[in-house]
């Protein structure tokens, strides 16, 4: 029997208040970044309960059983303890807590009963879910070891975006049954990650709580693939530096290909600085096969741009002379499709117009052209050299628009407008559409395309003409019930009027589309871009030799390109900085697309037919003369899209570089190179 019913409320209220506290505690504590938990949210309110049941049995046992010794002050608390666990193992007797009551009011026997009766019940219920919780991740632990014959394809986080990603891969490598490993998974309450639970499951994939920089797999005999994937760009980067020198320090070089996504231009720098000496020597030596260590950085809107572009049929529309691209919306989307689209639309005998269209504003106080500083800003000479349409250099010219609202009629009337500003908008071949919302790029693209019919007179009830169909429209819409589904059932015919006449509208940048293995990594692209890149010492070895057996050059001449000819230290080292540094893959990966472009042409292909018969580094008959310009066309717009300018000297981090002038300034051995 409690001796004092006023202690008993005090430890009753106390009790009630831990109870309470822990659980709003633990409420918040699991909406906490992953990295800042040491524990799960269950395992911190556990310890809540066993506080609130440990408080209710302290005064029951210091103010009940007096022992009449000197040990009255820890023995009690100890057995408190003690029978505090036996509840939290279905072992606790509640005649205690009857006895205890039984002479006290009744108010209080009633409160206090039915309290300690709700912990007896809760206890045991948490120790189930947490046994449970500890079992299924050990079998998830030993799935995960045991697993070293098939390929591993690991997720650092469980989000939408690896998800996708997953079902790409069984999709693409079923055959050879991959496993799949989601990693910081904890069970949680909310729809949403309740969803994703259970497609991971139906997925048969392998849930583990630890982090994915965590995992054992320098002993796995079968491929590895790690998409650092999670929603805080940071910590992707972190992982990949955690997981990169732990490989590097044990010497796992093969068949490890390490994936990180991110977006920021900060990140690449940093993945670019990470020292990892021993997995690049072996991945030069095997001439980067596709067994060999790998680490890239994945720009998500860089890779949608870059497998877009390939579809949109440029050279059907070179052969009218002048492709016109309109992009609606100079965001992270928009920006990157001026940038690849400046270089990979350097075709021989077409010029190339751009018409940029943004709701930016300039800050008070600053006149001038927002969008036009934005650019100068990020590509300086491509703005400074703006339009470039003379023979030997890059062919381009930029308008922007500034402060043009889509939700307006600014754009209608300078469309239906007169004069040169509207004959230039009317000789539009490509729209991208890239405001930053789906449902206004899909308002927007539909507007578009009613604009256009207008000016293509396109009537009711007739067969629309290819002319009628221009521009190509692509609008940015990443949510698939918006756009995906639909257009996965009927391609760019699904979006019709209420006439059932499509509007051909392409949507791109889903969440499949993005998040799809191919659009990811392309190991063929790669590889043919590393021929390219370890092909720059190759030309000038052909060429120096050419120039030793043909003769008549002077010392200096040979001393330019012996100055380039590389020991085999140096060329390992060429070849090594193809898989460390981004700039050079990119670059690269650049001249291959530009050079299947070219290749889809049989006319292209036929002019670039050397005469001589072969297509020597010196030769400068016409053909070889038009092929060499073009690729140098093609590299200056490159260059300029990713910031540099001429410069007297070269300086990399200054952005600037000797051969970015015209073809007509070049001297013959830099003629060799393009």
């Amino acid at each position: 029997m409690v001796k004092s019913e006023i202690t008993g409320w005090i430890f009753l209220v106390l009790s009630a208040a831990a109870l309470l506290s822990t659980l709003i505690f633990a409420l918040g504590y699991r909406k906490r970044e992953r990295a800042e938990r040491v524990t799960s949210s269950m395992v911190v309110f556990t310890g809540g309960v066993f506080l609130a049941t440990l408080l209710v049995f302290i005064p029951i046992y210091y103010l009940s059983y007096d022992f009449g010794d000197g040990a009255a002050i820890l023995r009690p608390l100890l057995i408190a303890v003690h029978n505090s666990m036996r509840v939290f193992i279905l072992d606790g007797e509640f005649d205690i807590i009857r006895d205890a009551v039984s002479g006290c009011s009744v108010p209080f026997r009633v409160i206090f009963s039915l309290y300690c009766a709700a912990l007896y019940v809760t206890a045991p219920v948490l120790t189930f879910g947490n046994v449970l919780s500890l079992f299924q991740n050990f079998r998830s632990e030993m799935r995960f070891t045991l697993c070293q014959n098939r390929p591993i394809y690991i997720m650092s986080a469980l989000n939408e975006r690896s998800v996708t990603l997953s079902k790409s891969i069984l999709e693409k490598f079923g055959d050879k049954r991959p496993v799949i490993v989601f990693t910081d998974v904890f069970e949680k309450n909310e729809e949403e990650e309740y969803e994703l639970l259970l497609e991971a499951r139906n997925l048969n994939a392998i849930c583990l709580k630890k982090d994915a920089a965590h995992l054992n797999i320098k002993n796995k005999k079968c491929d590895v693939e790690m998409f650092l994937i999670g929603d805080d760009e940071t910590e992707n980067v972190s992982q990949a530096a955690r997981i990169t020198e732990t490989l590097d320090a044990y010497g796992k070089k093969e068949n490890v290909k390490v994936f990180v996504f991110a977006t920021s231009t900060g990140s690449r720098y940093t993945i670019d600085s990470l020292d990892y000496p021993s997995l690049l020597s072996k991945a030069a030596k095997d001439h980067f096969d596709n067994g060999t260590f790998k680490l890239r950085r994945v720009d998500e809107v860089q890779n949608l741009v870059w497998n877009t572009v390939p579809e949109m049929e440029i050279m059907k529309l070179a052969e009218s002379g002048v492709i016109s691209v309109m992009i609606a919306g100079m965001g992270s989307y928009g920006m990157e499709f001026l940038k690849t689209l400046v270089w990979y639309c350097q075709l021989d005998g077409c010029r190339l117009e751009f018409n940029l269209f943004d709701k930016s504003h300039m800050e008070a106080g600053r006149p001038g052209n927002a969008l036009e500083a934005m650019l100068h800003r990020q590509c300086p000479e491509l703005i400074e050299k703006n339009p470039r349409n003379i023979d030997g250099d890059a062919n381009y010219d930029i308008r922007c628009f500034d402060n043009v609202d889509f939700e307006l009629d600014t754009f209608a009337n300078m469309l239906l407008g007169d004069g040169e500003e509207a004959e230039r908008l009317r000789r539009t071949s490509i729209v991208i559409v890239a405001l930053g919302d789906d449902d206004q790029n899909i308002e927007t693209a539909v507007y578009l395309r009613s604009l256009f019919d207008r000016v293509n007179k396109v009537v009711a009830g007739t067969e629309i003409k290819p002319e009628q169909e221009r521009p190509s429209i692509f609008s940015v819409v990443y949510n698939e019930k918006k756009s995906g589904e639909v257009n996965g059932k009927a391609g760019r015919a699904a979006l019709r009027d209420h006439k059932g006449v499509p509007y051909n509208i392409n949507f791109i940048g889903s969440v499949s589309e993005q998040f799809s293995y191919g659009n990811i990594y392309d190991s063929d692209l790669e590889q043919s871009a590393f021929h390219h890149h370890i092909s720059w010492s190759e030309v000038n070895k052909r060429a120096y030799e050419e120039m030793q057996a043909d003769g008549g050059y002077s010392q200096e001449d040979m001393d330019n390109f012996s100055y380039y000819l590389k020991t085999p230290e140096d060329e390992l080292k060429q070849r090594t900085s193809y898989e460390r540094y981004e700039y050079f893959r990119h670059s690269s990966i650049a001249k291959e697309m530009h050079q299947r472009l070219k290749a889809t042409s049989k006319d292209m292909t036929a002019k670039t037919t050397c005469l001589n018969g072969g297509h020597s580094q010196l030769c400068e008959c016409e053909n070889c003369v038009r092929r060499k310009k073009m690729e140098h066309n093609r590299w200056n717009a490159y260059m300029r899209s990713v910031g540099y300018s001429y410069g007297a000297k070269r300086s990399d981090r200054a952005r600037l570089h000797i051969d970015l002038k015209n073809w007509s300034e070049l001297s013959r051995w830099d003629r060799a190179k393009d």
